[in-house]
């Protein structure tokens, strides 16, 4: 139950209309630009590109709810100098069915990104999960004890929350990262296996799982607040 968006996808030179009149950016720390939100044109839009410069600078980033809302919006073009989707980028766009992105580039898809459009529900009732790439994006549909895909090394934030029927969790070797809330409020999660290759667990990554029994092997080094916040039983390896 696994889908991996593989897409090959042309900015250049291909007859993809110029859709940057459509697109406000801000400029983000390192210099690169971030698409910010959508102009009035924008949002009466079917068709969008997000392209891979603007003014000669590097776009890296969809920010923060940047298209949320979007209803008119059917497709979108995504370059693959883009790394980072946040959260709640495209909440909501209930008529977006086509994500043309490359998912060799992709770092980063944030809480919600997808949620309310078309292209996540389609993939979910195809296949159960969405996975890009690397990232396992949405898994709220699983039950039962449940192993992580080996191609996974990042576990989105929210990519379980809420999960009632979720039971036992196998992270494999490979994983670095577990998001914000990834696993929060699964209440019947009574067990989760965890590789030495973990590097992080986010915020509230476990909280409110009430019957979870976790051990935390002793090379994860960077757990943030709340990771364990009202579960059954916690144990650090020593070492």
């Amino acid at each position: 139950m696994i889908v991996c968006i593989a897409m090959i996808v042309c900015f250049t030179g291909c007859g993809k209309k110029n859709t940057t009149q459509y697109i406000r950016y801000e400029k983000l720390d390192d210099g690169t630009y971030c698409v910010k939100e959508l102009t009035d044109a924008g949002k009466d839009a079917s068709e969008i590109t997000v392209p891979s410069e603007y003014e000669g600078i590097k776009v890296t980033a969809i920010g923060r709810g940047a298209f949320q809302d979007s209803h008119n919006l059917k497709t979108v073009y995504i370059a693959d100098s883009v790394t980072s989707i946040l959260e709640n980028a495209f909440l909501h766009c209930s008529g977006l069915e086509h994500v043309n992105l490359s998912e060799d580039t992709i770092e980063v898809i944030g809480a919600n990104a997808f949620e309310g459009t078309k292209w996540q529900s389609n993939i979910l009732a195809d296949k159960g999960v969405v996975i890009v790439g690397s990232i396992y994006v949405n898994g709220k549909q699983i039950s039962g004890e449940y192993t992580i895909p080996d191609n996974v090394k990042i576990i989105a934030a929210e990519a379980f929350k809420d999960n009632k029927n979720i039971t036992k969790i196998v992270i494999p070797e490979g994983v670095k990262t577990l998001g914000v809330y990834s696993f929060s409020s699964c209440e019947n999660l009574e067990s989760v296996d965890i590789p030495e290759s973990l590097e992080k667990i986010g915020y509230g990554a476990f909280s409110y799982c009430s019957n979870l029994s976790i051990v935390i092997p002793k090379t994860v080094k960077n757990v943030d607040n709340d990771a364990f916040l009202d579960i059954k039983e916690l144990e650090y390896q020593e070492g």
